[in-house]
């Protein structure tokens, strides 16, 4: 794993004329240099990744069996109820991505699974193949990556009999935030290439109705005086957010009654709980539930539990979460010594890994807005896309700690041209 620097590089071909350019720290967001994965290190990712979905469609197996292991995941009891009713897919979501990294030993490790994150679609397709003009001698593995996220979409709207239906792409405050936007309707591009019935809003848009309630026979979005029904939601903004708000019962009647459907299935929302590590380490401790997994939990999953006591007392560091943030929002680094349940929300303990840092001439922004390079050793953290179960592209950002909005640079990835079919 190393950076490159192609010297012929034109950051304006790359990245056409973006605005979002900039983390909320400061940081140049884009960054034309690239990270090049060894062939092992790919081929490692790979192999790992199928083998953690495996797990997954297990653990969703579980949970359908052992109903009293859905407190450990703080999600809606109404969500959790339907999730197993919301037409599953044969894969364990149309979409998603698992973090990752390499740790100072070299050891690859998975951070969490994400399967809402609204970013990264743009970069890991148009500007990752767009950089690739520069870095041929390596291998795009996201060449495919657009067609395949086509594809699932496809196969999803058909298994829920929407394939002509109207779908909402659904963000949180979309109108104010120009990286949502372009995401979003880049996003929207792609879809109509299946179907042209596709409308990109903000969240209080879809509940704009009758006084932020959803009409009795379905939803509705109300755009330059006309009114549309939504047969589909490809929500950004958290599903569990949708149920907890207003009308959240009766989006839960609509998806029961086939009116409304989520793109993401009901179920995929068990798989991205801050809590659902500490619920497989806990179940491969005390069962043989996951005894055919036991050498995927111990070198990939970091170890998790919801009591600090549990924790390896010979480490000083863990990683602290509460289950009802997202988007890295409240995950602390913090001494084992000091972690502490919580009586007013629930708190997951994660095993910190330390993470193989890379030297990087990051851009910032000064106090009067000039662009001045710092050189720094950063955390990577690598983004692999799951689509149709298998593993489709990256999207790799680095970072000076957790990596956020707040922190945060993407990269182009590449890997070391290889024989291998990928």
């Amino acid at each position: 794993m190393e950076i490159l620097n192609s010297a012929e590089t034109d950051r304006e071909l790359i990245f056409g004329n973006t605005s979002w350019y900039a983390d909320l720290k400061g940081n140049i967001y884009l960054s034309e240099k690239a990270l090049l994965l060894s062939e092992k290190e790919h081929l490692e990712l790979k192999k790992a990744q199928s083998e953690i979905v495996a797990l997954l469609k297990l653990t969703q197996s579980l949970l359908s069996r052992f109903k009293e292991f859905h407190k450990w995941l703080d999600l809606p009891k109404e969500l959790i109820d339907l999730s197993f009713n919301d037409g599953m897919l044969n894969y364990i979501t149309t979409f998603g991505r698992f973090d990752w990294v390499f740790d100072e030993t070299g050891q690859l490790r998975l951070l969490e699974f994400n399967s809402e994150t609204p970013m990264g679609w743009i970069e890991s397709i148009k500007f990752t193949e767009n950089a690739y003009k520069y870095y041929q001698k390596t291998e795009n593995v996201n060449s495919n990556l657009r067609a395949s996220l086509k594809k699932s979409i496809y196969e999803r709207l058909i298994s829920i009999d929407k394939l002509d239906g109207r779908i909402a792409i659904v963000g949180e405050n979309i109108n104010n935030n120009k990286e949502e936007f372009d995401t979003y309707h880049f996003l929207a591009d792609i879809i109509r290439e299946i179907t042209s019935e596709v409308i990109v809003c903000s969240v209080s848009e879809l509940k704009a109705m009758t006084d932020y309630e959803y009409i009795d026979d379905g939803i509705y979005i109300e755009k330059d005086d006309m009114l549309y029904s939504i047969d589909v939601l490809m929500t950004f903004y958290s599903v569990e957010g949708l149920v907890k708000d207003d009308g959240g019962g009766q989006l839960i009647h609509l998806i029961e009654e086939n009116i409304v459907s989520l793109m993401n299935p009901s179920s995929t929302a068990l798989l991205h709980s801050k809590g659902l590590f500490a619920l497989i380490w806990y179940l491969y401790k005390t069962t043989n539930e996951f005894d055919d997994f036991s050498e995927t939990i111990e070198k990939y999953i970091p170890f998790s539990t919801f009591n600090p006591e549990e924790l390896d007392k010979s480490k000083t560091l863990c990683v602290q979460k509460k289950l009802n943030h997202r988007e890295g929002n409240s995950v602390e680094i913090k001494p084992i010594s000091e972690c502490k349940t919580s009586k007013e929300e629930m708190v997951v303990f994660q095993e910190y890994i330390a993470v193989k840092k890379l030297l990087f001439d990051r851009l910032n922004k000064d106090k009067n807005g000039n662009i001045v390079k710092n050189i720094l050793p950063l955390q990577h953290t690598i983004g692999t896309y799951c689509i149709c179960d298998k593993m489709e592209g990256y999207y790799t950002r680095l970072s000076e700690g957790i990596c956020s909005a707040f922190d945060s640079t993407f990269v182009p990835t590449f890997v070391a041209s290889f024989k291998n079919n990928f």
